[in-house]
């Protein structure tokens, strides 16, 4: 048994052992030969007089016949389906007993304007005009007696309002009374018809050309405007008609049927329509002048032959996309990158997919169209002709129709794989950048670590023993006056290690080695920001534990240095508040200031911008290769916050 029915097979055989029943089902066999086989089996179980199941008793039958004559059946009534879903004309299904279609291919609505829902939900008597009813009711009487239609006409009312002239031919009804039918749209050859004939009552008046041609090819009959059409072919009443209209002549009386040709005269284009007179043995000619109507024609060949060439020059995918159904009305060739059939969906010619992208992870351009009826820009992977994925930026511009509701899309496709390669390597040279500023940034404060230790131990403390040597030469006996060369130098010694100790303090803060972030920011606020620019400083701390990472105490200090720095050169503030506040994960820094502010909008042009915000692009950046974000509120005359969030710990 084939593996995908032997549990279907088995609970069917386990009712009949557990419960006695029997079971007639279908499945399939895999024979030695690898071929499959569908049989139909039948069991019945044969219980003893206990009622116990002690036998199966069993037949199979082959149907493989049978299932593969239903699966070509199947394909076939699919194929059918789609036939008549793009057959121009109408194909319809109809019960003669209750006068209603009870199915109609899109080509009604098409045609009549109605939805195929719209046209079933009431009788059909009711969209005939009024006076070719009673000649409808009298071909479905056929029908129902076993007569087939084989050409019949009548108009039929139209959405808007209009009628339309349609010819049908359908079936004679079933024992049901079902009835199938298909009809053609006739109303231009209707119009036609009925201008030539009121023209015909005419001919002498008729300013086109009237003909009467007898069987032998004599031209029995021709009015004013015919004569320079003759005469230019050598003819003329009483005399043989040219071989081409004597050619007509002898097809239409043989047939029976109307047959039209073109002529062309002194630049100017008439079609004639040949109308047999078979009795009488001649044919009339009606002709009517369609110069206009052909060299229109030939604008719109013109026209789409141009269109065409003008998609064909295009290096890049264009799409015509209906809005209902998704389908690809119009492409190029650089879209058909797989030989798609008819009526293709954007989904399955793009992405590969059985139904639309949309909830996929990307921006559907169609729904997004639709939804605002405004032109949209996305980027998707679509896959070229072998499959490979590539990176395509769409723009989608909607069409409206008559009632303004998007009815298309257009949509050109720009490739943009080699420039998000570009990027990808750019961002990866980016992060490059950034952990080599990291790691330069970090033996620059190494090295001057190095130093401040240096010139902590080679000459501040030498300056340092100096000093107190010189003070302790002050502290001599009464009566005793050291010189006053002494006291300068004491001075000097003083000033140097001042000097020293704000050098040191400038390369790399001790407190931020020994006592933390807290105190090293606390001290620089007061002493270099509160003393030296008479600026007043809050400090404000929450959850520091004293914990943090030695890369992020450095980083912290100097982005809080440089952010004060800023202020005090460019904000005109009395007040700055530093803030530090330390989660389980995160420490976050906030700088806010009193001062002038700035345009939120410029924020930009201030990161480039040398004197003000070169810095803030630094911190940005190193910030970045930390894993951490920059956020900037300011408004003018309201002051400035800067605000930075980083990782506690940066590895």
């Amino acid at each position: 048994v084939h593996p995908d029915d032997r549990e279907f097979d088995l609970q069917h055989i386990q009712r009949g052992i557990d419960h006695g029943d029997s079971w007639d089902i279908e499945h399939r066999l895999l024979l030695k030969d690898g071929t499959l086989k569908w049989v139909r089996a039948i069991g019945e179980p044969v219980v003893n007089e206990n009622g116990e199941v002690v036998q199966i008793v069993g037949i199979i039958q082959d149907i493989t016949e049978r299932k593969l004559a239903e699966q070509s059946l199947q394909e076939a009534e699919v194929e059918l389906k789609h036939t008549i879903e793009v057959v121009p004309g109408i194909i319809s299904k109809a019960d003669a007993h209750t006068g209603y279609f009870t199915h109609c291919n899109p080509a009604l609505s098409n045609i009549l304007g109605f939805s195929s829902e719209e046209f079933m939900a009431r009788p059909f008597i009711e969209f005939v005009h009024p006076d070719d009813r009673q000649s409808t009711i009298n071909e479905v009487e056929k029908q129902l007696k076993g007569s087939p239609v084989a050409r019949f006409e009548n108009r039929y009312i139209c959405k808007d309002g209009s009628y339309k002239w349609l010819e049908w031919r359908a079936t004679a009804a079933d024992e049901k009374g079902v009835v199938y039918a298909a009809a053609t749209d006739i109303t231009d050859r209707k119009q036609a018809e009925e201008q030539i004939e009121n023209l015909a009552k005419f001919p002498s008046e008729n300013p086109y050309p009237i003909l009467r041609i007898f069987v032998n090819g004599t031209i029995l009959y021709a009015n004013e405007a015919s004569v320079a059409l003759l005469k230019d072919r050598k003819s003329g009443i009483d005399q043989p008609a040219p071989e081409q209209w004597q050619r007509v002549v002898e097809n239409v009386l043989a047939s029976g049927l109307v047959e039209r040709m073109e002529v062309t005269h002194q630049e100017r284009v008439f079609a004639f329509r040949a109308i047999p007179v078979t009795a009488a043995g001649y044919v009339n000619f009606y002709g009517v002048d369609i110069t206009e109507r052909k060299r229109a024609s030939e604008q719109i060949r013109q026209q789409h032959e141009f269109m065409n060439n003008v998609l064909e020059s295009l290096t890049h995918p264009f799409y015509i996309i209906d809005a209902n159904d998704y389908t690809v009305k119009l492409m190029n060739s650089a879209a058909n990158l797989n030989d798609a059939p008819e009526r293709s969906t954007c989904y399955a010619l793009t992405h590969r997919l059985n139904e639309p992208c949309a909830g996929k992870g990307m921006l559907c351009p169609l729904e997004e169209v639709k939804e605002t009826g405004k032109p949209v820009t996305t980027e998707h992977i679509h896959y070229d002709k072998d499959g490979n994925a590539r990176h395509v930026e769409i723009h989608g511009y909607p069409m409206f129709d008559d009632q303004g509701n998007v009815s298309q899309m257009i949509e050109y496709c720009l490739d943009i794989t080699e420039r998000k390669q570009a990027e990808k390597e750019l961002l990866e040279y980016q992060g490059q950048l950034r952990r080599l500023a990291s790691q330069l940034s970090k033996s620059e404060e190494r090295e001057k670590r190095r130093i401040v230790v240096g010139l902590h131990d080679d000459i501040l403390q030498p300056l340092i023993f100096l000093d107190v040597k010189l003070a302790s030469l002050f502290k001599t006996d009464a009566g005793t006056k050291p010189p006053d060369s002494l006291k300068e130098i004491q001075g000097i010694v003083a000033g140097l290690l001042h000097q020293m100790r704000s050098l040191t303090f400038d390369l790399s803060n001790p407190l931020l080695y020994e006592l933390g972030l807290e105190a090293a920011v606390k001290d620089w606020l007061t002493n270099e920001v509160r003393k030296k620019h008479g600026l007043k400083t809050a400090f404000k701390t929450e959850g520091l534990t004293g914990s943090l990472d030695q890369d992020v105490r450095i980083f912290l200090y100097k982005a809080i240095r440089e952010l004060v720095t800023n202020v005090i050169k460019h904000a005109n503030a009395n007040d700055v508040t530093v803030s530090i506040f330390a989660d389980d994960d995160n420490v976050t820094v906030s700088v806010r200031d009193d001062g002038e502010g700035f345009d939120i909008d410029e924020k930009e042009k201030l990161r480039f911008d040398r004197d003000h915000g070169f810095g803030l692009f630094s911190i940005q950046e190193r910030l970045k290769s930390y894993g951490g974000t920059m956020a900037i509120g300011s408004s003018i005359g309201k002051g400035t916050e800067i605000i930075l969030t980083m990782p506690l710990n940066v590895g």
